[in-house]
């Protein structure tokens, strides 16, 4: 695949891979609900990170945003990035 650095930092690039996505430079809304975490779950969460680096969250994300980014990230390795090289 021959493609120029020029081309890769060209957003409408990326927009001809994937016209139905939003590529812009603030993607994430304005008004995101909160997740309200008891002090018991604050304490694991704590916890989870000390011993494991990281911790869990409930779902955030819908089945629809998962499809959309499945299919989204499917047609730019159809393109040949990401590939194990």
């Amino acid at each position: 695949m021959a493609i120029s650095r020029m081309q890769i930092e060209d957003p409408n690039y990326w927009r001809g891979i994937n016209p139905d996505c939003c590529i812009s430079e603030n993607p994430w809304p304005q008004n995101v609900d909160e997740i309200a975490f008891s002090e018991a779950e604050i304490e694991k969460i704590r916890l989870s990170i000390a011993e494991e680096g990281y911790f869990l969250t409930p779902c955030c994300i819908t089945d629809a945003q998962l499809e959309k980014l499945l299919s989204c990230t499917s047609r730019v390795m159809a393109k040949g990035f990401g590939e194990p090289g």
